[in-house]
């Protein structure tokens, strides 16, 4: 599973489901919509705020808005694990969509 720094694919589907456009996000957020479109993206990443602005905006209940922390924390965590110069890395993600991560220090 790709995971997404700003939980695109959760977004596009309560979108979807509400009927709502980008224009419509960006507007609720107070943001231009190329700032939405940089966000989907991944050039530009939304803020924790912002991201519960998006949950009410969408109505997500409590699992659709886990769902969607998860994914960007993850998406987030494995970014910077990465970029990570100091070690080696391995990231895999598990069926069940909990992660292991592997660093092997260099001594």
């Amino acid at each position: 599973m790709k995971y997404h720094i700003n939980g695109w694919t959760s977004i596009q589907q309560g979108l979807r489901n509400r009927n709502l456009a980008q224009r419509d996000l960006a507007r609720w957020l107070g943001v231009s919509p190329s700032a939405v479109s940089q966000a989907k993206k991944e050039e530009i990443q939304f803020s924790l705020a912002q991201l519960a602005m998006i949950c009410e905006l969408l109505h997500f209940d409590a699992g659709e808005a886990g769902n969607l922390f998860s994914e960007v924390i993850n998406a987030r965590l494995i970014r910077s694990i990465r970029n990570y110069p100091a070690a080696k890395r391995i990231v895999k993600a598990k069926k069940e969509d909990f992660l292991t991560i592997h660093c092997q220090r260099n001594d």
